[in-house]
């Protein structure tokens, strides 16, 4: 593939987000200050997805994305109960949908580099368990 280095040297980079990388917000950011948490978790799986991450460190940061994307979708469905407004929150949310899929794609590609026959047998069972838990409503967000 040659988009990644064949040599896997340990990231600088937190494998969870800092409090610092989430918590202030630009000031271009929306109003919606939820769907700006989002937008900043998205910005930093990116960085995750393009790092030299071991597949550890990658299945380790794809678990708290995923987790953050059943959060905001918990959020989006309480909003639009209460008759709240969603565009910006549901526009975030799918952006963060994409980013777990390219971290996805690296952890696969890390896991082929690696070529460790029980670790790609333990990323192919992460990745069932993670398709298996998606919530209602995500396929739609990845095609979008």
């Amino acid at each position: 593939s040659g988009r990644r280095p064949k040599s896997r040297n340990p990231r600088d980079r937190p494998v969870e987000p800092t409090a610092g990388d989430i918590e202030h917000p630009p000031s271009d950011e929306g109003s919606d200050p939820l769907a700006g948490i989002v937008r900043r978790l998205s910005a930093w799986g990116r960085e995750v997805a393009g790092s030299n991450a071991t597949s550890d460190e990658l299945s380790r940061s794809l678990k708290f994305i995923d987790d953050a994307v059943l959060e905001a979708f918990d959020a989006y469905r309480s909003r639009l109960e209460q008759g709240e407004e969603t565009d910006e929150l549901t526009g975030a949310t799918q952006e963060l949908v994409t980013v777990s899929v390219a971290v996805e794609e690296a952890l696969k590609e890390a896991a082929r580099e690696e070529a460790d026959p029980g670790k790609k047998a333990e990323i192919i069972n992460i990745l069932s368990r993670r398709r298996s838990a998606k919530p209602k409503g995500s396929r739609r967000a990845e095609a979008g």
